[in-house]
């Protein structure tokens, strides 16, 4: 213990520690360099040996799967020759589905398809499709690659049927002269895969599973895992993988543990097979032999240090330590003591320095504590002085430093970029070269009385940068005083919120307009209720009398009337966003060339149009609307024009706003993108601010009465936000007004083509019709037996969930309204196909925020219809759904 302990003291002594650096510096530590280096490199080789093991376990793994499909896709083009010769025979087709299925479990279905896309046989294993299930495939992706005659081998998916993983692969179908006659599509069971994997011996460490090449799981021992279609993309293998890159890497595996992992692609496919082996397993001896290295080195050190140390004590350290002892003294003061060091070497000759150190110290007057006391005291302010200039100069906001009558001193880097002046523009004159003229006197007063009274100033003002334009600034103005209290400066720190206030604008334009969008909402399906009973029995009443009556006339005035009542739900539902109306791509360019035609007969000589309409992109949007869009901006720039005249200026270009903060200025909807713009302004009397904030809002108008509704503008409103775009405008009294779309660009595609029905198609089907509005269910019931269906009328869903149950088989199509009180139409329909799976719906609503066709048909109903529904469209959704037509 006591050696301990005098080694420990020996140690606190510089020399001791240099003695012990000597050691280190040309002994023990290039011995531990070597040492080092080598057992880096034989480590590092065992590792590199290790992860080449796991990459030769994967690529062989991977060439027996490999092979595997190569053999599984060979045997289904052999099937596409056969299925060739039996293309006309149903029965012959039959018979080689059975034969197949009979002799290879892992194939579960087959589907035949012949050129047109029309499937001639399709069977599972578990289920056998009747023919009217049978559809057509022209459209599948799968089809038109076997059809161009190249192998088709989809992704993993999980079957229906067996809920187990299964690939399909597709290949044409060739005749005896190979001829393509048409496709075959098998559905092959991949947990084969597994047993491949199982049967390889990796190892009693190691497990091993298969990813496709979306990094979802494929195989593995853990079937669940595979159901359910296991997400393994944040591991470092599988993320490398998707990159292009295989080999061999250390992470955090499958299981949670930290892994050695390599990944080896399967060709063909795409895949990848993985193999992990635990660290702690893999890296074992390893971690043994680097404990016992690491012993050694340390008992090695510790002797050498110890000898060392000993051998020096004698000659060095104990009269090093008796110098230091010595110095000590001297330092507190002690000027009369004399260091006594026998010797002729360096120790004795440096104790004969420190002797006539001690002797020149004694005739030196000046105080080295105060001196180094003062150079210290000058350093730290200095640096607090280069610290604030700094935290100035780099500050966000602006500062601005002035003498007590507004003479700018000082401004840092900010202010010239928020003002557009440089310092050298501003220093020495007054803060009035700021001044915006949009504050008065008493405003002005009230802050020069705040600050000169030695109080600090907050508040917000609007200041004209060097361009002329505005900024508003959120300010803080602070009095600085000398130690006499008197004010010699003022600082002011701003902040620029013109953004953020325009953005807050914008916010509570759209909330305010969210509203009454909620409200209108909430009107238009009750009134849509009622113009669906107005149509429909002006409808039935208009059949039932002779053309050239009195009466027919009338009911072709009311038919027409309610058809404008409509259009104006239909207005006010898109002033509201809530207009669902399908919108393929269109051209904008044709749409506004289109209404300017039509526009200009109806527009005054006095009025010049000005058009720069170039060939712009594509936008998803419903072209009436857009229509109705152009129509009505340029129609409101024609009323500010119609007695002065002036210029009418329509312009498209593409725009690219690079940023999601150039985007949120326009919108709080917006983000970074391409957009088309479209432009529209006018020379007329302009607007002032006041008005320019309620222009969007409905009802508003500032024509004489009877000359608008005061929705034009509200409309034009809505159509913008409907298709996700934003609309602003910009108007100074005596100058006119400009506004700007913007809408989505997206890329090219082929519009819709819709072909009109001209006559009202009949059946005969039983059809069971759901409405909680009677009158409703009544007009329903007339229309329909009209068109020559046999109809049973239900006034809730319940009472039609139990008119359904007593004789599912009595019905051959269900039409349900939305709301419903009890029960909803999508509640009703959920109990519908519980009991008969293939009973074809169709939902039906005056007005929904939750549903949207495409919602409906993802859901399962057939089709989707808004109120008021007109008896031919009607009739044309009846007959397309129980023809199993789209």
């Amino acid at each position: 213990m006591n050696q301990i302990l005098n080694f420990i003291n020996l140690f606190k002594s510089g020399v001791a520690r240099k003695v012990v650096s000597i050691l280190f510096m040309f002994g023990i530590i290039p011995l531990c360099i070597l040492t080092v280096i080598f057992f880096f490199f034989y480590i590092n080789g065992q590792m590199k040996a290790i992860s080449g093991v796991q990459q030769e376990i994967a690529g062989k793994i991977s060439s027996c799967i490999s092979a595997h499909l190569d053999s599984t896709t060979a045997q289904v083009e052999l099937l596409g020759r056969l299925f060739g010769f039996e293309i006309d025979n149903k029965k012959g087709l039959t018979n080689l589905v059975d034969s197949l299925f009979d002799k290879e479990f892992e194939y579960e279905s087959v589907y035949v398809a012949d050129l047109d896309g029309n499937e001639i046989l399709k069977v599972s294993r578990y289920y056998t499709y009747r023919s009217f299930e049978l559809g057509n495939v022209a459209t599948n992706i799968s089809f038109k690659i076997a059809k161009s005659g190249e192998l088709y081998i989809g992704p993993v998916e999980i079957s229906d049927f067996s809920k187990f993983p299964q690939v399909h692969i597709a290949v044409p179908i060739l005749d005896f002269k190979d001829k393509i006659t048409g496709v075959l599509d098998v559905g092959v069971n991949v947990g084969k895969l597994w047993e491949l994997i199982s049967k390889y011996e990796i190892g009693d460490n190691r497990y091993a599973y298969i990813i496709n090449s979306a990094g979802a799981l494929v195989a593995s021992q853990d079937i669940s895992s595979v159901l359910q279609k296991k997400d393994l993309k944040q591991l470092p293998v599988v993320k490398d993988f998707l990159k292009g890159k295989t080999g061999a890497f250390k992470y955090q595996g499958m299981n949670h543990e930290p892994v050695i992992g390599a990944c080896s692609l399967i060709p063909l496919t795409g895949w990848g097979v993985v193999v992990e082996e635990p660290v702690k397993a893999a890296y074992g001896d390893l971690y043994f032999l680097s404990a016992i290295f690491l012993g050694i080195s340390f008992v090695t050190i510790f002797f050498a240090i110890t000898f060392g140390l000993k051998v020096s004590f004698q000659g060095i350290i104990k009269p090093i330590r008796r110098l230091q002892t010595e110095a000590q003294s001297i330092a507190k003061g002690d000027l009369d003591i004399k260091i006594n060091i026998d010797g002729a070497g360096e120790i004795g000759q440096l104790a004969g320095s420190f002797n006539t150190m001690v002797k020149d110290l004694k005739r030196t007057t000046v105080s080295r504590d105060l001196l180094v006391q003062e150079i210290a005291q000058r350093k730290r302010v200095e640096e607090e002085k280069i610290r604030l200039a700094t935290v100035i100069e780099q500050a966000a906001e602006a500062v601005i430093i002035t003498d007590k009558d507004a003479g700018i001193q000082y401004v840092n880097p900010a202010f010239e970029q928020i003002s557009g002046y440089s310092r050298q523009e501003v220093i020495g004159k007054t803060t009035s070269i700021l001044e915006s003229g949009r504050h008065n006197e008493d405003f002005m007063k009230r802050m020069w009385d705040t600050i000169s009274n030695g109080d600090i100033w907050s508040g917000r003002f609007i200041n004209k940068k060097k361009d002329g334009s505005f900024y508003k600034m959120d300010a803080t103005i602070s009095p600085i005083k000398d130690k006499s209290g008197n004010i010699i400066n003022y600082v002011s720190v701003q902040k620029d919120v013109t953004r953020e206030v325009e953005i807050e604008k914008q916010l509570q334009q759209a909330q305010k307009m969210e509203a009454i969008g909620t409200l209108a909402g909430g009107i238009a399906h009750d009134f849509n209720n009622i113009l669906a009973a107005l149509i429909g029995y002006t409808e039935l009443s208009r059949e039932d009398v002779p053309e050239g009556s009195d009466v027919r006339d009338n009911l072709e005035e009311i038919y027409k009337a309610a058809n404008r009542a409509k259009d104006l739900v239909r207005q006010i539902l898109t002033f509201s966003r809530q207009d669902m109306r399908k919108r393929p791509p269109i051209k904008i360019h044709l749409i506004v060339k289109e209404a300017l035609k039509l526009l200009r007969p109806s527009l005054p000589s006095t009025i010049e149009i000005k058009k720069k309409i170039p060939n712009t992109g594509t936008a998803m949007a419903d072209p009436t609307r857009i229509h109705q869009l152009v129509m009505n901006l340029c129609t409101n720039a024609y009323h500010a024009m119609r007695e002065t005249g002036g210029i009418l200026t329509v312009e498209l270009a593409e725009v690219n706003l690079d940023s999601d903060v150039d985007a949120l200025a326009l919108s709080p909807d917006l983000s970074a993108g391409q957009y088309i713009r479209l432009l529209v302004s006018d020379t007329g009397a302009g607007m002032p601010s006041s008005l320019v904030d309620k222009i969007f809002d409905p009802y508003f108008t500032t024509k004489e009465k009877g000359e608008g509704t005061g929705l034009g503008l509200a409309v034009v409103h809505g159509i913008v936000k409907t298709h996700r775009g934003a609309i602003t405008v910009d108007s100074t009294p005596g100058k006119g007004s400009v506004f700007l779309v913007y809408l989505p660009l997206v890329k090219d595609t082929s519009p819709e083509v819709i072909n009109p029905v001209t006559s009202d198609p009949t059946g005969t089907e039983r059809i069971l019709f759901v409405d909680d509005e009677k009158m409703i269910a009544d007009l329903g019931d007339r229309v329909l037996q009209r068109l020559g269906y046999h109809v049973t009328t239900c006034a809730s869903g319940t009472e039609a969930l139990e008119v359904f149950s007593t004789n599912p088989d009595r019905f051959d199509l269900v039409i349900t309204d939305m709301t419903m009180p009890g029960m909803t139409g999508i509640g009703l329909f959920n109990k519908l196909i519980s009991i008969k799976p293939d009973i074809p719906v169709i939902l039906c609503t005056g007005f929904s925020d939750n549903i949207t066709k495409d919602k409906a048909i993802a859901m399962g109903f057939r089709t989707f219809l808004m109120k008021p529904i007109e008896k031919n469209k009607l009739a044309v959704s009846i007959r397309n759904v129980l023809d199993n037509k789209r």
